[in-house]
C-alpha cells in the first residue's frame, strides 16, 4: 500500500526539478551559448533572451550578437531569432539533440554601439586555454604560413628613382673590395668540395682492387699456358682446359661491372664540379647585387614589392580555411576500431577514455539540421544555407557533417560548401569561392607602399582545401581587378605600378612531411617589365661594369679552380683507364692461352686425318 506522505513527497520533489528547470535552465543555456562564443571567436557574445519550453523540446534564442575580435565597434554577425527543436528525454542523461536549428534574419559586418573585445584577462584565459593542445600539423602549417605573411606584410622601403647623370661619376673600383666578395669564399668552398669529392671516387676505386684481382685471375689462366697436346688422345683433355679458361675469363666480370660503377662516379664528377662552378656564378651574382645597393642607386626590389602587395591577400584567404580545419580537428575526433568493434577515444586530462560504440547509442551532442536564411529587400541582399549532423562524435552517428553556404548581393557573391568526416580517419574537404566582392577584405588598402596607396578593386576566389590525419592541401586561385592608385609624389613605385589593373595570384600549400608552401603571382613579370622600361639600359651598363671589375679581381681564382677541376678530372680518367687497360691486358693474356690451345686441337686433328689417309692408300696398293 502507498502511502499518502510518499506522493505527496514524489510530487514536491518533481515540483521542484520543474521549477528549478523553469527558473534556472534559460539562464544555464544562455550562460553556455555565451561561454562557448566567446571561446570560439575570441569575441563578446550577447543575447537578449533564452525562451525553453521542455514539454515541447523548443528553445528560442532572440538577439544574439558576436562581435569581432579584429574591429572593436563591429559585429561578426547577429541574427534576430534562432529556433531549435530538442529532443528532451536524451537531455536528461545530459546529452543535447537537436533535430533542427531555423536562423532569422542573420546580418554580417554590422556596427555596434559598445566595444566587442573581450576584457584583456579573459583574452589570456582563452589563450592559455589554446595553448595547453600540443601543435598538430594544421597548427604547425598555420605558423608558418602566418610567418612567412608577417614577413611579406611589412612596411615596403620605397626608393625614388636615381638621377643617372651622377652614375658617371661613380668609382667602381673604391666599391668593390675583394675581400667582401660571396664569390672568394665560394671558390674556397669549391675546392675543398671538389677534393673531398675526387678523394671519395679515389678511394672507390682503391678499394675495388682491379689490380690484385686481375693478377689473381691471371695466375690462374697462367697456369695452363705450358699446357701441349702429345697426342690425339689428348684432345679430350684440351677442350676441357678451353672450358676452363672461359670460366677464369667469366671472372672478370665483376670488374667489369665495378669498373663501371666507377666510371659513372667518374662522369659525375665532372658534373658536381658543374655545378659548384655554377655556385660560385650565383655568388657572382649576389656580388653585383651587394655593389649596385653599396653606390646607392635605390633600385626597385621588384621581389618585395610582388610580395608586399599579395601577401595579405593571400593569407586571409587561406586563414579561412585552415581554421575551419584546425577547430573540426580539435572538437571532432576521430573514431577508429579495437577488437574489430568501433571505438571513440576521449582525451582526459589523466589518460584516455576508451568508448566502445553500441547501437542506438547516442552522442553528447548532435544537431541534426540548419537552416539559415537571410534577405534585405531594400540591399538586395540574400542569404541561403544548410549545415547537417553537427556532432562531436561522428563515429556514433555514423555521418559526416556537411554544409552548404550562399551569400549574394547584387553582383557579390559568396559561397562555402564542403564536408569534415572524422567516422573513422579524418577526411575534410571544402571549397571556398568568391566573386565581385569589395577589394577591402583583401587588406590591399591597407598596404604600405610609401608613397602610394592601392585603391579598392574588386576580389574573386576559389580555394580547395583538404584535410587528412597526416595532411593538409590548399590550392586554387584569387583575383584583383580593376585596381587603381593614389599618389602624394609621382615616385617610381607609382610608375611601375600604375599600368597594373589586374593581379591574379596562385595558391599551392600543404603539409605532409613538412611545410610546402608555393605562392605565386602574375605580377611579377608586369613589375619586372615596367622596371626594365624605366631604368633602361643604364642599370645593364653598370651592372655589365661591375661583373667586368669583379670578373678581373676573379680571375686568377677562376683560372686556379679551372685548372683544378681540369687537371683532378684528368687524374681519376687515367686512374679509371690504367684499371682499364688492366682488365684487357689479362682478357687479351687468356684469349692467348685460349688459341694456343685451340691451335693445337687442330693440328692434332689434321695430323690424325693425314694418318688416317697414309693407311687407306696402302690399303689399295
Amino acid at each position: 500500500m502507498i502511502r499518502k506522505s510518499g506522493i505527496l513527497i514524489v510530487s514536491l520533489f518533481i515540483i521542484i526539478i520543474l521549477l528549478f528547470n523553469f527558473i534556472f535552465l534559460n539562464l544555464i543555456i544562455k550562460t553556455s551559448i555565451i561561454k562557448a562564443g566567446e571561446l570560439l571567436f575570441g569575441a563578446k557574445t550577447e543575447i537578449k533572451k533564452v525562451d525553453v519550453n521542455l514539454f515541447s523540446g523548443k528553445i528560442l534564442i532572440q538577439n544574439l550578437t558576436v562581435g569581432d575580435k579584429k574591429n572593436e565597434y563591429k559585429n561578426l554577425f547577429e541574427t534576430e531569432k534562432i529556433n531549435l527543436k530538442v529532443e528532451i528525454l536524451p537531455f536528461f542523461s545530459k546529452k543535447i539533440i537537436i533535430d533542427a536549428v531555423e536562423i532569422e534574419n542573420l546580418a554580417l559586418s554590422t556596427e555596434r554601439k559598445t566595444s566587442g573585445f573581450l576584457p584583456p584577462k579573459k583574452v589570456k584565459k582563452i589563450e592559455k586555454y589554446k595553448k595547453e593542445k600540443k601543435p598538430g600539423i594544421i597548427d604547425n602549417l598555420t605558423m608558418k604560413i602566418e610567418e612567412k605573411a608577417k614577413q611579406e606584410i611589412k612596411k615596403m622601403p620605397i626608393s625614388k628613382i636615381s638621377d643617372f647623370k651622377d652614375i658617371k661619376d661613380v668609382n667602381l673600383k673604391e666599391k668593390i673590395k675583394s675581400e667582401n666578395f660571396e664569390s672568394i669564399k665560394r671558390i674556397n668552398v669549391a675546392k675543398q668540395n671538389i677534393n673531398e669529392q675526387k678523394q671519395n671516387i679515389k678511394t672507390e676505386i682503391e678499394n675495388i682492387n682491379v689490380g690484385q684481382r686481375a693478377d689473381a685471375i691471371k695466375n690462374k689462366a697462367e697456369k695452363l699456358k705450358d699446357f701441349k697436346i702429345n697426342s690425339i688422345q689428348e684432345i679430350p683433355e684440351a677442350q676441357k682446359k678451353l672450358q676452363e679458361l672461359d670460366e677464369i675469363k667469366k671472372e672478370l666480370n665483376t670488374i667489369h661491372t665495378d669498373i663501371n660503377n666507377i666510371k659513372n662516379r667518374v662522369n659525375s664528377f665532372s658534373e658536381y664540379c658543374n655545378s659548384e662552378l655554377k655556385e660560385i656564378n650565383m655568388a657572382k651574382d649576389k656580388d653585383i647585387e651587394n655593389v649596385m645597393k653599396n653606390i646607392n642607386l635605390n633600385l626597385l626590389n621588384i621581389n618585395e614589392l610582388e610580395k608586399a602587395i599579395i601577401g595579405p591577400v593571400w593569407y586571409k584567404r587561406v586563414e579561412t580555411i585552415l581554421n575551419l580545419f584546425a577547430i573540426s580537428k580539435k572538437y571532432i575526433p576521430s573514431g577508429g576500431k579495437k577488437n574489430k568493434n568501433k571505438v571513440l577515444e576521449k582525451k582526459r586530462e589523466k589518460g584516455t577514455l576508451v568508448v566502445f560504440i553500441k547501437e542506438k547509442m547516442l552522442p553528447d551532442f548532435w544537431i541534426k539540421k540548419i537552416n539559415i536564411s537571410a534577405r534585405k529587400g531594400g540591399e538586395n541582399f540574400y542569404l541561403k544555407g544548410n549545415i547537417e549532423n553537427i556532432c562531436t562524435e561522428q563515429v556514433i552517428i555514423g555521418k559526416p557533417m556537411v554544409f552548404s553556404l550562399l551569400a549574394e548581393k547584387g553582383k557579390k557573391s559568396y559561397s562555402l560548401m564542403g564536408k569534415i568526416d572524422h567516422i573513422e580517419n579524418i577526411n575534410d574537404s571544402v571549397i571556398f569561392k568568391a566573386e565581385g566582392l569589395d577589394g577591402k577584405i583583401s587588406g590591399i588598402e591597407k598596404i604600405d607602399l610609401g608613397n602610394v596607396k592601392i585603391k579598392t578593386g574588386i576580389i574573386g576566389f576559389e580555394l580547395s582545401g583538404k584535410s587528412s590525419d597526416d595532411n593538409v592541401s590548399i590550392s586554387g586561385s584569387i583575383n584583383l581587378n580593376n585596381l587603381s592608385y593614389e599618389k602624394e609624389t609621382e615616385d617610381i613605385t607609382y610608375q611601375i605600378l600604375s599600368d597594373i589593373d589586374k593581379i591574379k595570384i596562385m595558391v599551392n600549400i600543404a603539409f605532409k612531411e613538412g611545410p610546402d608552401i608555393n605562392i605565386s603571382s602574375d605580377i611579377f613579370e608586369k613589375l619586372k617589365k615596367a622596371s626594365d622600361k624605366i631604368y633602361g639600359k643604364k642599370v645593364a651598363e653598370i651592372k655589365s661594369k661591375i661583373n667586368s671589375e669583379i670578373e678581373k679581381q676573379l680571375k686568377e681564382k677562376l683560372k686556379e679552380i679551372n685548372n683544378l677541376i681540369a687537371s683532378d678530372n684528368k687524374e681519376l680518367k687515367e686512374l679509371l683507364n690504367s684499371n682499364t687497360e688492366k682488365v684487357k691486358s689479362v682478357e687479351s693474356y687468356i684469349e692467348s692461352i685460349k688459341n694456343n690451345i685451340a691451335k693445337q686441337i687442330r693440328e692434332s686433328q689434321g695430323s690424325s686425318i693425314d694418318e688416317k689417309k697414309k693407311d687407306l692408300l696402302k690399303m689399295f696398293k
